[in-house]
């Protein structure tokens, strides 16, 4: 399931395996559940999830938004929302290589950070 096709009466376990399946994941590649300051185990999370029915579209969010899932390859899913409609993103690690100026001269952190005054 997309961020913009939502039925408005989902359950979380079933997008959670929507949202698995869509970039190969599995159960089986889920290494830890945790928000915040909290962990659950898998089973736990899978218990929770399928008795969690929610209605992801505009207005609030439903489901808390601190929950990931760390994935055993390095990558996570977390929880997204935006003006109450919420979904599951994909989250990887950059590869560091792509990023070759590894002692940049940045001078702020807002628009181009090669220019301009230092930020404060």
């Amino acid at each position: 399931m997309s961020s913009y096709d939502f039925d408005y009466d989902s359950n979380l376990l079933e997008d959670t395996l929507d949202a698995l399946k869509q970039h190969g994941h599995t159960v089986e590649d889920i290494e830890a559940v945790a928000g915040g300051d909290w962990q659950i185990s898998v089973p736990k999370f899978l218990e929770l999830a399928k008795k969690t029915d929610y209605d992801p579209g505009y207005g609030m969010a439903e489901i808390t938004e601190d929950l990931v899932l760390l994935m055993k390859d390095g990558s996570w899913y977390s929880r997204r929302e935006y003006n109450g409609s919420e979904w599951w993103a994909f989250n990887r690690r950059p590869d560091i290589a792509a990023f070759p100026n590894r002692d940049a001269d940045i001078k702020q952190l807002k628009g181009n950070p090669f220019k301009g005054k230092k930020q404060s």
